[in-house]
């Protein structure tokens, strides 16, 4: 049960954030699948609102395939823990720089490129804090009270 919540949990907690936002976000805007390719907040709520049940597909995939295994190897390792965050954080970095490049629109506005990979790699980043706290609060273990014969 524990390994099915490891799996399922994490991802389940931050997709309702995502999805949450996305309706606030929906009573402002109106979602039209045109504003895909726009690169800004909006178009990421957009983009969400249509995908979001493949998107939760893939999530739960990569945290059985990939996740999961790496975290079962760092858990207890405070050095490899560290490690794993500077990887992570540059990993995000380096996907929000790659795909705010594909999504950008105009050559001669950087700065809507720039705005997208703020963007990207702060979803990215709050994903995956919210998954890793959500492991690391599984994984504890429950602190007993010491009776009074110890």
């Amino acid at each position: 049960m524990k390994a099915f919540l490891k799996v399922f949990l994490p991802p389940l907690i931050a997709f309702a954030i995502f999805a949450a936002e996305t309706k606030v976000d929906s009573m402002y805007h109106e979602m039209r699948f045109e504003h895909i390719s726009e690169g800004t907040f909006h178009s990421l709520m957009a983009y969400f609102y249509y995908f979001g049940p493949l998107l939760f597909i893939v999530a739960l995939l990569t945290q059985y395939v990939i996740v999961l295994p790496v975290w079962r190897r760092v858990k207890h390792k405070r050095g490899a823990r560290i490690t794993m965050l500077i990887l992570l954080a540059f990993i995000c970095l380096a996907f929000s720089v790659a795909v705010s490049y594909l999504m950008w629109g105009s050559v001669e506005y950087l700065h809507n490129w720039f705005d997208s990979c703020l963007i990207m790699m702060g979803v990215q980043t709050g994903y995956w804090l919210i998954d890793l706290l959500a492991l690391y609060l599984l994984d504890r273990e429950p602190k007993l009270p010491k009776t009074e014969a110890e």
